[in-house]
């Protein structure tokens, strides 16, 4: 075969390919149209030696399948230390080494989508205090804390204190966001949700152990308190399902399971703008689960807009003079200390413009009455002026005009044209008539 015949099948086996593999890369960021996906947070910056978290969901347009996803680092595989489960990654105790970019991947039926989330640890130790002796003046990279002390500006507002008196974390303007399953402590840390008033102090100020209620008459414990089965002990509710046995007949750690979601929320909801609106769900689990809500995967409007309870395992969402901003789809987390569920489907609100009202149906102002017996009709026309007879005049037709007398309903010009035989035409009625 001539070779410029081989060069020539060749160049056309490599075009075909090519386009193959074009309509096939076409093919796929066309369905991921389809594949909706979402990670929280996009970026997330700790000290080395904490834990870190990122969560990632998919699901279809249609809110109708909620595909698998997998969590990887762009440019290798997931750090030693990193897990991985139902969407959620976790760094315990994050190294620097974990630093990077990593990617949340779904697939379904053919579709492919990617979210990206960015984890930046800072290498230096969880408490250890960074401060250095102070020699009458700062680097210009420190500022001073106290009377005898530097610190890294890098340091200050960094949610740990480096100063011995603390000074570097005082009057910091922004806030660590915590996420939508924690509790802000007064000191600004960030705990779980389910450890307020379980009977431990996890923000290390008290402040997740207040307003917890009092205990009812007649019960044995307190509201923080898991009441063993003899009814002879109580123990903190965080001893519950622990995996050590604090009840001496040990039920605190009988039956223990993670969250069942029983009753998901409805799937769709059109709320009015302004309105309120109310969402529930329902889980069954030991110990007890406490529902969470997130709106797009981020947290939910702050209180007194929007209120959160869970009692008894169900959890209700209030929203309150509902905005655009509101609209989105809502998931129902429950979680106890054996794990959690994310109910599926979510819920999906739809915000709605209400029309403005009506104008008032534009009212006529009232027409003038005219005289019956001088108008040709006993109201006055559209431009309300009364309509006289031809021998009547006045604004309600109630006078003859020069030259006629006697107005009366019998005349057919409304009075009677003067006759005096020309000596004038100024004449009036009287109240002489003539008799037989």
């Amino acid at each position: 075969m001539p070779r410029q015949l081989i060069c020539l099948l060749i160049f056309a086996i490599l075009i075909a390919r090519h386009d193959a593999l074009r309509h096939k890369l076409r093919d796929v960021s066309r369905v991921s149209d389809d594949l909706q996906i979402t990670v929280y947070p996009h970026e997330h910056n700790v000290r080395e030696g904490r834990d870190a978290s990122f969560e990632c969901r998919a699901r279809t347009s249609d809110n109708s399948v909620y595909p698998q996803v997998r969590w990887t680092k762009v440019g290798g595989p997931l750090p030693a230390g990193a897990h991985e489960s139902g969407g959620r990654l976790t760094f315990s105790s994050a190294s620097a080494s974990d630093s990077g970019r990593y990617v949340c991947i779904a697939q379904h039926n053919g579709r492919v989508a990617e979210a990206y989330a960015t984890l930046a640890v800072n290498s230096y130790g969880p408490q250890e205090l960074q401060s250095s002796p102070f020699s009458g003046s700062c680097s210009p990279d420190e500022r001073a804390c106290g009377a005898s002390e530097c610190v890294k500006n890098e340091y200050v507002c960094d949610g740990e204190p480096d100063c011995n008196d603390k000074s570097d974390e005082m009057n910091c303007p922004v806030k660590r966001l915590c996420e939508p399953n924690e509790f802000r402590c007064a000191n600004d840390r960030c705990i779980q949700l389910m450890w307020k008033c379980d009977g431990d102090d996890d923000c290390g100020d008290g402040s997740d152990e207040l307003n917890c209620g009092q205990r009812k008459p007649g019960d044995l414990c307190q509201p923080t308190e898991f009441r063993c089965r003899d009814g002879r002990q109580c123990v903190p509710q965080s001893f519950q399902c622990d995996g050590t046995n604090d009840c001496q007949d040990g039920s605190d750690e009988v039956g223990c399971v993670q969250p069942t979601v029983v009753e998901p929320p409805i799937t769709n909801k059109e709320v009015p703008q302004g309105d309120s609106f109310q969402l529930t769900c329902r889980a069954v689990a030991v110990p007890e689960a406490y529902i969470n809500w997130r709106l797009n995967w981020g947290p939910v409007c702050d209180p007194p807009r929007c209120v959160q309870e869970s009692e008894g395992g169900v959890g209700t969402l209030t929203v309150n003079n509902a905005q655009p901003l509101d609209q989105g789809a809502y998931t129902c987390e429950a979680i106890n200390v054996k794990g959690r569920v994310l109910a599926t489907p979510d819920c999906i609100v739809r915000i709605v413009s209400i029309p403005a009202p009506p104008p008032p149906p534009r009212q006529e102002p009232a027409r003038m009455s005219c005289d019956p017996v001088g108008a040709v009709t006993p109201v006055a026309d559209s431009s309300n002026q009364c309509q006289c007879k031809p021998l009547v005049t006045g604004p309600t037709c109630n006078q003859c005009r020069p030259g006629s007398f006697h107005l009366n309903d019998r005349a057919p010009h409304g009075c009677i044209k003067c006759f005096c035989f020309g000596i004038t035409d100024q004449c009036r009625s009287s109240d002489w008539h003539r008799t037989k």
